[in-house]
């Protein structure tokens, strides 16, 4: 999945495009990471798949909810 967001995201290589090329891949890398760590600390502790829901509910809100206040307040991490 993350090789065809890449493929499907390539441009022709324009230099506006390039930053926010790498920005969103730095991003794809992070949230890729943090999924497939909770779906194995999960499976590790044998934890039903119904119960691993809420507590990864209230994780996506809550860095939701950071990072649209980073955004708000001008806090945003330049990367290029």
């Amino acid at each position: 999945m993350v090789t065809g967001v890449l493929l499907t995201s390539y441009g022709d290589g324009d230099d506006k495009k390039e930053g926010s090329m790498k920005k969103g891949v730095f991003y794809l890398a992070i949230s890729t990471v943090g999924y497939v760590t909770y779906v194995i600390v999960v499976r590790w502790n044998e934890v039903d798949g119904w119960s691993a829901i809420l507590p990864q509910a209230i994780g996506m809100f809550l860095a939701a909810l950071l990072l649209r206040i980073y955004h708000e307040f001008g806090l945003c991490i330049n990367f290029t």
